[in-house]
């Protein structure tokens, strides 16, 4: 298999500046997406790079976070986020059960089983519930914006 060629930061920042703010992520190429967006953190990023390391691949394949980064903004800007990951190519749920219903139950089991299995992780050492990094929880359970504060415990 060939090495994946990871863009460089400035190259993922112009592509998403000509992607424009409401496209939140594209192809760049067969082996990498591109997720960004002032709504993006870099929470998410080290939870899906720890969730990539510890899960079971057998169970659930969860893309391979090659990079992450935020720009700086403004003192009233939220950042703007860059998530490079690896790129899963397939159907969402909807579309397979359209194209073969007969399996569609066993691939809910699939989906239930690998939803179960993220559950079932612990948490990193030394981290607390909620967002990595003490990060402001950004969740519609608070409202359209978030909690507004970070948690300690």
């Amino acid at each position: 298999m060939d090495q994946i060629q990871i863009p460089s930061r400035d190259v993922v920042s112009s592509l998403c500046d000509m992607n424009g703010p409401e496209t939140r992520g594209f192809a760049y190429n067969d082996q990498i997406w591109i997720k960004y967006g002032r709504w993006v953190r870099l929470a998410e990023a080290a939870m899906q790079k720890y969730v990539h390391e510890n899960a079971d691949p057998s169970i659930v394949h969860i893309p391979k976070v090659f990079d992450a980064f935020s720009t700086p903004s403004g003192p009233n800007e939220t950042p703007m986020t860059y998530i490079v990951m690896e790129n899963v190519k397939g159907s969402d749920f909807v579309d397979f059960k359209k194209e073969h219903p007969q399996e569609a139950e066993e691939a809910m089991e699939a989906i239930a089983t690998a939803v179960r299995h993220i559950w079932d992780l612990p948490l990193p050492p030394g981290v607390p519930l909620g967002p990595f990094y003490h990060e402001m929880p950004v969740d519609r359970f608070f409202a359209d914006f978030g909690a507004g504060r970070s948690f300690n415990d």
